[in-house]
């Protein structure tokens, strides 16, 4: 259950007072989201692994100005969310209804959206401001006539400070760098005024990176005098619920507060100590002391436990407020595939969670808010995408011979989604006698894919060189040059036959891995013929299948389920090592070669490889043998809220 904490009912103050009048003016259809407009709250796991929700705080400012709106009968006051209806009914204690009579707010009517953008209702109900936590509901409200504004902004900032050192499953720390002074920091930054401080923790470090935290716990806290302030600072230690490697493609950072991210191996903390803040530097200590052992393994443990009800509840069958079930059966609720190394799935369990996690299937009403306005592209992102087509393109064989720069994939559609990519292609009229030219540019391409991390409006831009004779299967396809559409993108909805597609797929994947018999024998040739056979196979399937049926062909689904599932990196691995071993001759002793670039960098290696003397404790720079987490403390040792 959501416990509900309450501020005293209490007039504005003057100062709020004269800002919401200067907001309402004549306006008389007023609306409100729920969830952290009128009460905060955040999703944790348990001891027992299961999912819990823990008290925030709530908002008192607008639960006074909704009780206010109420009250004046030249107002109709409702109040819309995205929760699902039915999971939010089914649960009656934390039900909106019931902590609307907790908070003795009697609304006009309230309507769930069920996990779908709210523009449209708000529009049937000729709302003209709206209060909501959510930047994508902001996103959708764009160009629309209804006036939308963050509720936390009516709030005031207190001198209570919360930062986070956030571990993600792989036990990597996310650190940023500050815009304004360029030092390293942990996420956090002053707290809102009815706000708890893990909820703080929670808010800063999703606003700054878009990232969400679980398993939050205190460490420490520290009064500190900043600029003439007296601040507590509390930091805290919370997990990710990603490896790094996925976080770096999910990561959306607020550029006006914090310039670049990392994720850090804790041993190698001290290489960012000479440049970090003070409250870097506090926790210094606490994150060298990270190990995997002590802190990965129990909370993966927990999550396993808990994940198949959390999942449930993401897919709209519980109290989670932004999506709602996309199909009347009910997929696996396992764990996807980007849990950790142990848990794994069939091809049935990949096939709803990874490349069909059913949100992704779901067509949108409008196309993307932050790309799009109705069906044009807006200008500046216009102006960015054609500038790095032709700052790939500049000084290659291509330059000068480029016939169209075009946009395409999910995000030229109604099925994209937060992971979608913007597929940049550069269309190229090849002949006969390009072939070397196209290996060329398909490198290059490659090369500045995994050189250069582009998010416009956080989607990475991804580079793709494209023979303009070659048919292009995508929903919409849009000139950047000549800023038209090419194929206008249709909102059909999608039906899957996903027994066929696994089918097809587990064909496949039973010869990829019969292969290993073959390479178990050493018969490397065989290995190294049967790949290319079956990388020939793959193309085809994948080919007729989009040339019949096009993206949602069960060939082409199948072709990303092996994809995805890894075994067509499997089948590669398979003829490359072939290839490897078939041309090797005699003894498996690799002899190594090193290139030394000078005696001094030869004499560090060697230094390097010295047995180093072993401690039964461990010396920390910045404090001495400590433990772990400290308790609470006080002093001048914080550098205050940062990321505000």
């Amino acid at each position: 259950m959501v416990k509900i904490r309450i501020l005293k009912e209490q007039q504005m103050s003057d100062a709020e007072q004269m800002t919401i009048d200067s907001i309402l003016k004549e306006k008389s259809v007023i609306s409100f989201d729920f969830d952290n407009t009128l009460v905060k709250s955040f999703p944790d796991i348990d001891d027992d692994g299961e999912l819990i929700y823990i008290n925030g705080g709530s908002n008192a400012a607008m639960i006074r100005l909704m009780s206010d709106l109420i009250d004046d009968p030249s107002k109709k006051v409702y109040l819309v969310t995205s929760r699902n209806q039915e999971a939010d009914e089914r649960v009656p204690e934390t039900s909106i209804e019931t902590m609307l009579n907790k908070l003795n707010l009697s609304p006009d009517g309230f309507f769930y959206t069920n996990g779908n953008r709210k523009v449209t209702k708000l529009e049937e109900l000729g709302v003209q401001i709206h209060f909501d936590d959510d930047v994508k509901e902001h996103e959708a409200l764009k160009g629309s006539e209804i006036q939308v504004f963050y509720p936390d902004d009516f709030l005031e900032d207190t001198m209570n400070v919360s930062k986070v050192v956030a571990v993600t499953l792989d036990n990597k720390v996310l650190l940023l760098k500050r815009t304004d002074t360029g030092e390293f920091d942990l996420p956090g930054g002053h707290g809102k005024d009815g706000e708890t401080a893990a909820y703080t923790a929670i808010r800063e470090t999703q606003e700054e990176t878009a990232l969400e935290l679980f398993g939050i716990k205190q460490i420490s806290t520290k009064k500190v005098t900043f600029q003439g302030r007296d601040e507590q600072i509390t930091y805290f230690y919370a997990k990710l619920n990603e490896m790094s490697e996925v976080l770096k493609n999910e990561i959306n950072l607020d550029t006006n507060e914090n310039s670049e991210f990392y994720f850090v191996d804790p041993q190698f903390i001290d290489d960012f100590m000479s440049n970090a803040t003070q409250n870097l530097k506090n926790m210094g200590n606490s994150i060298k002391s990270l190990t995997v052992d002590e802190q990965m393994e129990p909370f993966q443990k927990k999550m396993a436990k808990g994940y198949s009800k959390k999942k449930k509840i993401t897919i709209g069958q519980g109290g989670n407020k932004y999506v709602s079930p996309a199909y009347s059966e009910k997929p696996s609720y396992e764990r996807a595939k980007s849990a950790p190394v142990g848990f794994g799935g069939s091809l049935e369990e990949l096939l709803t969670e990874i490349e069909f996690d059913l949100s992704k299937l779901v067509m949108r009403d409008t196309l993307c808010p932050g790309v799009w306005v109705g069906e044009k592209i807006i200008p500046e992102i216009r102006k960015k995408l054609l500038q790095i087509a032709e700052d790939f393109v500049e000084d290659t064989p291509i330059e000068g011979r480029v016939e169209d720069i075009t946009f395409t994939g999910s995000l030229a559609g109604y099925n994209y989604y937060d992971g979608s990519d913007i597929d940049l292609h550069i269309l190229v009229d090849f002949d006969e006698n390009d072939e070397l030219v196209q290996q060329l540019m398909n490198a290059l391409r490659i090369n500045w894919n995994n050189s250069h991390d582009i998010f416009v409006e956080g989607h990475e831009v991804e580079i793709y060189v494209q023979d303009a004779n070659e048919k292009h299967y995508s929903s919409g396809v849009f000139s950047l040059q000549d800023d038209k559409w090419l194929q206008k993108p249709v909102r059909d909805e999608v039906e899957i036959d996903k027994n066929a597609v696994v089918n097809k797929a587990k064909g496949i994947s039973d010869e990829i891995d019969a292969i290993q018999d073959d390479y178990d024998a050493e018969r490397y040739e065989e290995v190294q013929n049967t790949a290319r056979r079956l990388r020939e196979k793959l193309k085809k399937m994948r080919s007729t299948g989009l040339e019949d049926e096009g993206i949602y062909s069960v060939e082409n689904l199948a072709f990303k389920l092996l994809r995805n599932s890894g075994q067509i990196g499997k089948l590669m691995s398979f003829q490359s090592d072939a290839y490897d071993k078939s041309l090797g001759y005699g003894q498996k002793n690799k002899i190594k070669v090193n290139i030394i670039k000078n005696l001094d960098e030869k004499k560090k290696k060697r230094r390097k490889k010295r047995k180093k003397t072993r401690f039964h404790g461990v010396y920390y720079p910045y404090g001495g043998l400590q433990d772990t987490f400290g308790g609470s403390s006080s002093g001048d040792g914080g550098d205050g809220g940062g990321g505000e």
